[in-house]
């Protein structure tokens, strides 16, 4: 049993160790304003991967299907910093998302019916 328990304690030292060099890493690489940079290393490693494996990624098609699957958030987006910079009411992000939606299915069905 003692041997078991040595066996823990040395384990759990060395996952001390490798955490504590995972943030040395951490520190060296975002510094104290880790969280500005993080985001902006996680796009450019995603963006990086992901033209090294699809050749058409900075295509014109590819930036299109982009955009237009994005929209919806986009419209969320300027919808919420609406509601901030009025800064009074606070509806939500779910409310946000329908109110978005109803707007986007009334604008399409009253252009449907200028035809």
């Amino acid at each position: 049993m003692g041997s078991e328990r040595r066996v823990d304690e040395a384990f759990a030292r060395q996952k001390g160790r490798a955490r504590d060099r995972l943030r040395g890493v951490s520190r060296s690489l975002f510094g104290n304003q880790g969280s500005v940079r993080r985001p902006i290393v996680f796009l450019a490693v995603a963006v990086a991967i992901s033209s090294l494996f699809s050749p058409a990624f900075f295509g014109l098609a590819n930036l299109r299907v982009l955009l237009t699957s994005s929209s919806f958030l986009v419209v969320l987006a300027a919808g919420e910093a609406f509601v901030v910079l009025v800064g009074g009411i606070d509806l939500g992000v779910e409310s946000m998302l329908a109110a978005s939606g109803m707007l986007a299915a009334w604008l399409y069905v009253f252009r449907q019916q200028r035809r």
